[in-house]
């Protein structure tokens, strides 16, 4: 649950509505009030991608994971890499980081599994990047099909022809140009 940043042109910072939960790399637009919220309706207007995220129990970050505590198992908690947060990368400011123009992304905050390059890319009902061409305008083109990111670090979950040959994966993203 991610956005890993390949490089941007233009980040934002803006406030954030309160009790919204939002995932960095999901598509938001602006309230009445200003204040970011999550894209709720399937081909609407995006204002950016979420760079940061605000969340009670979910962590925003590619280099996380669920582990389980317990001697039954029965505890399973996603880890975070800044304690601090506690997943809500917006808590002490109250605002929210926003990609709003142009940039090369990866996410896997995306539905759908014909995504193929060069392919235009839309916003579903959730925030999340789809194929599907809706009412809205196009927030991205694909650069390439999802499949495993390559996290840099040794093992046997890529194949030869990653960027990082033979690394863990971070897990599937698919790889986007920013077109809001």
């Amino acid at each position: 649950m991610a956005l890993i940043e390949i490089y941007h042109v233009v980040a934002d910072m803006l406030p954030v509505a309160e009790g919204e939960e939002i995932i960095e790399g999901q598509c938001v637009k602006l309230n009445t009030l200003g204040q970011c919220v999550l894209c709720d309706v399937a081909g609407e207007r995006v204002y950016g991608m979420a760079g940061d995220t605000q969340s009670d129990d979910t962590a925003g970050t590619a280099y996380s994971d669920s582990i389980v505590m317990g001697a039954d198992g029965a505890l399973a908690r996603n880890t975070s890499n800044r304690v601090s947060d506690f997943y809500n990368e917006t808590g002490a400011s109250q605002r929210i980081t926003v990609y709003t123009s142009g940039g090369k992304f990866a996410t896997d905050q995306f539905v759908g599994t014909a995504i193929q390059g060069a392919e235009l890319l839309y916003t579903d009902a959730n925030g999340m990047l789809t194929e599907t061409a809706g009412a809205g305008n196009v927030v991205g083109m694909s650069t390439g099909i999802p499949g495993a990111f390559a996290s840099g670090v040794p093992g046997v979950d890529t194949d030869s022809d990653s960027e990082w040959p033979n690394s863990i994966s971070l897990g599937d993203y698919v790889t986007f140009k920013l077109l809001i």
